[in-house]
């Protein structure tokens, strides 16, 4: 009795089925088949005689190598990737129609198709400079292809190319030149824009004194207009009399003056014996 129990728990343990994080799946019944609702992820209780069959969610990027021809009959072996999942909406026409094998079946061949198909038009040293286009090209390719199948088609990646060493020396000689031609490009902009900065301090510059000689002439001027009209005044009034009077009135005058009618006499140095005798001259 006990041994019957526990193989009625395994068998009810055993019941259990996972969808994993980044996985959907379907319910299979062993009646009726596959059933239209999609899984997510979780724990999932069925019979024993049920299972679950699982499908990716999230991208994923499978990668392959080929030989191509490319336009200039030159053989490069190049790797590529492309990212794929399924139409989650449509899970049961996608299990129907291709099943969980759907990138051997279907995404494979159309990939090798379609990068050999573009970089046939496409010379060997071109395609470095074109990836990004080459690569919408395929991806184009492919999604014809792949139209109906209820599947997504992500990016497609050119991740390596191996070229022969005579092409990848001439590769590699090109892109020097190129180098070299946007440095000498750059080198006369620079150029270009050095002149152009000097050419517009020197009228700066020449601007600049420009205005300072006509405020320096413009400054004399007025000074020398002021010392005129200083002269005039002081002409207009320094009369003999303001002289005398400012001579005699200063304390350290030199200077005597003897009065002789309405006129004076003025007489060098300062000593009164000087100046009696020079009262007393004729």
């Amino acid at each position: 009795m006990k041994k019957s129990w526990l193989a009625v728990l395994a068998v009810v343990a055993g019941c259990w089925s996972t969808v994993p994080p980044g996985k959907v799946g379907m319910y299979v019944y062993a009646g009726k088949g596959l059933d239209k609702e999609v899984l997510r992820e979780g724990l999932y209780w069925h019979l024993p005689w049920n299972h679950i069959i699982l499908f990716p969610a999230q991208w994923n990027e499978y990668e392959e190598k080929m030989e191509v021809l490319t336009a200039d009959d030159v053989r490069i072996n190049i790797q590529v990737g492309v990212a794929v999942r399924p139409n989650v909406g449509e899970l049961y026409d996608l299990q129907r129609d291709l099943g969980t094998q759907y990138y051997d079946t279907v995404v494979q061949s159309a990939f090798f198709t379609a990068t050999r198909t573009v970089l046939a038009h496409y010379n060997m040293v071109d395609i470095p400079e074109n990836s990004e286009k080459i690569e919408n090209e395929i991806r184009e390719h492919i999604d014809g292809r792949l139209k109906g199948h209820h599947l997504e088609l992500g990016r497609i990646a050119l991740q390596h190319i191996d070229y022969p060493p005579v092409v990848q020396a001439a590769i590699e000689q090109r892109l020097v030149i190129q180098q070299q031609q946007t440095q000498k490009e750059a080198q006369i902009k620079i150029a270009a824009r050095e002149a152009e900065i000097a050419r517009i301090k020197a009228e700066s510059a020449a601007e600049t004194a420009k205005i300072s000689a006509a405020s320096d002439a413009e400054t004399t001027k007025v000074r020398a207009d002021g010392e005129s009209k200083a002269q005039d005044v002081l002409a207009k009034t320094l009369t003999p009399l303001l002289v005398q009077m400012r001579a005699l009135t200063s304390p350290t005058s030199k200077f005597v003056f003897v009065p002789e009618g309405k006129a004076m006499t003025v007489v060098l140095g300062g000593d009164a014996a000087t100046a009696a005798a020079a009262a007393k001259t004729p």
